[in-house]
C-alpha cells in the first residue's frame, strides 16, 4: 500500500495520504542544493506524499539494467479524479483499482473500474464499509488481494507513528467487505505479496526497509526484519514483485527500484526510475506492480500540484 508532496525536481519521496509540515521545512532548507526545491502554493500542496529529506540522494544514479528490470514503455495517465488521488491498489484481472481520494485529514477509500485490463480507469464511488473503519479525520492507505476478496487498510493520524494493519474480507466480489481483523502494527507504508503472506514496509523518513511474514491468511504477521541489502535504504511505500526479485519505492531524491538474483540474495544498489516519468511529472512514488509484473502503477504530481495515477508497461 501505498502518501502527497511539495514539488521538487529530484529530492523527496512520495508517500500515501497524510500531511507533515516537517517535510516542507526540510525541503526548504535544500533550496541551494543541486536538487532545487520548487515550492508549490501551500494551499495547493499536501506534502504527506513526500518523505523528509534528511537523507541524501545517491550522487550518481545508476543506469537502469534493462536485462533484469525490463524495458518499460512511457507512462500514461490511467486515473484522474476531482481531488488528490493516492495509494493505488489494482486487482489481478486489472479491472478495478482501489485508491485513496481527498486531501489529508479528509481522505476516503474509493474504487475505480474499466472494461478491459488496459487503458484508463473511470473514477468510482466511495467504499463506505471500509471508510467506516477509519475516523473521519484519519489518513489512510489500502492494498487489495489479487482476487479482490480482501482489503488491507491502515488508518492513522500521524504518518511517523506505527499504525494498525487490518485485513477485511468478503465472500464474493458482489458483497460488501465485512469485519476488520488486526494482523500487524507497522509503519504506514506497507504492501503485501500476491500470496498475502509477506509484506514490505519502511518507517517514515529514516530507517531500513523491512519485511515480515505470516503462516496463513488471517493470521498475524511476525515482527519485521531488515531486507538484506536495504539495511541503509529507507524505501518508502515499497512494493515487492511477485517473484520477490524486484522492489520499488521512493527514497530521498528519487523514485527507485532494486533487484536481486534470488529470494535469498541481497538487493543491489538502487536504480533511478526517473526515466519513467512523463515530462510534466516532477515527483512520483506510491508504486503498485501488477500481478504479472508487467505494469507499474504510480502516483505522479506535476509542477502545478496536479495528482494522477500513471501506468508504465513492459
Amino acid at each position: 500500500m501505498k502518501v502527497a508532496l511539495p514539488l521538487i525536481l529530484t529530492s523527496t519521496y512520495l508517500l500515501v495520504g497524510c500531511a507533515d509540515d516537517s517535510a516542507e521545512e526540510a525541503a526548504a532548507e535544500q533550496e541551494t542544493s543541486m536538487a532545487e526545491t520548487i515550492e508549490a502554493p501551500a494551499e495547493e500542496t499536501d506534502d504527506s506524499l513526500l518523505s523528509p529529506v534528511e537523507q541524501s540522494a545517491p550522487d550518481e544514479p545508476i543506469t537502469p539494467d534493462t536485462t533484469s528490470l525490463g524495458e518499460f514503455d512511457a507512462a500514461e495517465v490511467v486515473l484522474v479524479d476531482d481531488e488528490r488521488v493516492t495509494s493505488p491498489a489494482v486487482r489481478a484481472d486489472g479491472l478495478e483499482m482501489y485508491y485513496v481520494k481527498g486531501e489529508s485529514k479528509a481522505e476516503s477509500f474509493h474504487v475505480a473500474s474499466r472494461a478491459e485490463d488496459s487503458g484508463a480507469f473511470t473514477p468510482g464511488p466511495a467504499v463506505d464499509e471500509l471508510n467506516a473503519l477509519c475516523a473521519v479525520d484519519e489518513d489512510r492507505s489500502i492494498d487489495i488481494s489479487d482476487d479482490g476478496l480482501r482489503a488491507y487498510i491502515t488508518c492513522y493520524e500521524e504518518i511517523s507513528e506505527p499504525a494498525r494493519l487490518y485485513e477485511v474480507e468478503r465472500g464474493d466480489l458482489s458483497l460488501a467487505f465485512g469485519d476488520a481483523l488486526e494482523v500487524a502494527t507497522l509503519p504506514t507504508s506497507t504492501s503485501l505479496s500476491p500470496d498475502e503472506l509477506t509484506l514490505v514496509t519502511a518507517p517514515y523518513g529514516s530507517g531500513a526497509t523491512l519485511t515480515a511474514t505470516r503462516e496463513s491468511i488471517g493470521s498475524s504477521f511476525e515482527e519485521p526484519t531488515v531486507l538484506p541489502g536495504l539495511e541503509n535504504v529507507n524505501l518508502f511505500a515499497p512494493v515487492l514483485s511477485a517473484d520477490g526479485l524486484e522492489i520499488y519505492g521512493a527514497t530521498a531524491g528519487q523514485f527507485s527500484s532494486a533487484t536481486r538474483s534470488s529470494v535469498n540474495a541481497s538487493f543491489g544498489e538502487l536504480i533511478d526510475l526517473s526515466f519513467l516519468l512523463p515530462e510534466e511529472v516532477r515527483v512520483a512514488g506510491a508504486p503498485e506492480l501488477s500481478a504479472d509484473e508487467r505494469t507499474l502503477y504510480f502516483v505522479g504530481v506535476t509542477i502545478d500540484s496536479e495528482y494522477a495515477i500513471y501506468a508504465a508497461s513492459r
